[in-house]
């Protein structure tokens, strides 16, 4: 508690000093204010040092603001009245000279402990001045360090588990029947509706990745009413696992019967209709 006091209290000093001491004001001053490590890649529990530069230009104060990756990296170290708050590193300086001792370079070194592997990204910001006073017109370049397996081998590892966990069919369809919606690998769920005189259904069921193993259920024996055919696709790991289903209805006597005549009717009306056509086209030539 006394470090924090000690340090709010050093951040209000500092910026009554650049208030005070710089006739601050804005101007084309550029640089780049940018991260560098001693190593891109390192193990888990390794210890790795984080470098703070300026480049193109001097600073004569500043505060910066370090950003690391929390989930990988534990903040060990840095420089005198530095603050952490968080995954943030608060770094309050300027040179007590007045701008006769500027930096430019390397400004710190921060060191950092890994603590679970994977791709971590640092990054930094903040506001940097120069010896006379103006505000510095800075870019600002993230960095990224490797905790264990580099970035390429994960992504092909996710890629390949992507590829072994695949459980989606590529063709779904059911013979002489139409699937209502029409088939999608995305849509589990079907609907359909069957004569009264069928009894079973050929299901053809493809997975996309051909090591997939296919599971049909339910669509022989079909009873009238509400029969369900679950196609399961497990994937080539060999626990992953989709189901698609398909909800079969299945006419009873009288909805047959009625069905067979309604489609009788429609059928008549649909001759009907050609027959009138095929008159009117006769009759025009004529």
């Amino acid at each position: 508690m006394k470090k924090k006091i000690f340090l709010i209290i050093n951040y209000i000093a500092t910026f009554l000093f650049f208030v005070t001491f710089f006739k601050i004001s804005y101007a084309s001053t550029t640089g780049t204010v940018y991260l560098s490590s001693n190593t891109d890649k390192i193990e888990k529990e390794e210890e790795i040092e984080i470098s703070l530069l300026i480049e193109n230009t001097k600073t004569a104060a500043f505060t910066s603001y370090l950003y690391f990756d929390d989930t990988k990296f534990a903040y060990v170290s840095g420089p005198e009245n530095t603050n952490v708050v968080e995954n943030r590193i608060i770094w309050v300086w300027y040179d007590e000279t007045g701008g006769e001792n500027s930096k430019s370079g390397e400004l710190a070194k921060f060191k950092f402990k890994a603590k679970e592997e994977g791709l971590a990204t640092f990054t930094v910001n903040g506001e940097f001045y120069s010896e006379v006073g103006q505000l510095i017109q800075t870019d600002f370049k993230e960095m990224q360090v490797q905790v264990g397996k580099n970035q390429s081998k994960l992504i092909t590892e996710a890629i390949d588990a992507i590829e072994t966990a695949n459980t989606n069919l590529e063709v779904l369809a059911i013979e002489n029947e139409l699937l209502n919606p029409p088939f999608d690998t995305t849509t589990t769920h079907y609907n359909l509706e069957i004569s009264n005189e069928t009894t079973s259904l050929n299901v053809f069921a493809v997975p996309e990745d051909e090591k997939a193993n296919i599971q049909i259920e339910g669509k022989d024996d079909l009873k009238e009413g509400n029969n369900l055919i679950k196609i399961t696709v497990t994937a080539q790991n060999g626990f992953s696992k989709k189901v698609y289903e398909v909800n079969v209805y299945k006419r009873n006597l009288e909805e047959e019967n009625k069905y067979k005549q309604e489609l009788k009717e429609n059928q008549e009306k649909l001759e009907q209709i050609y027959e009138t056509q095929n008159m009117t086209t006769r009759d025009r030539r004529n």
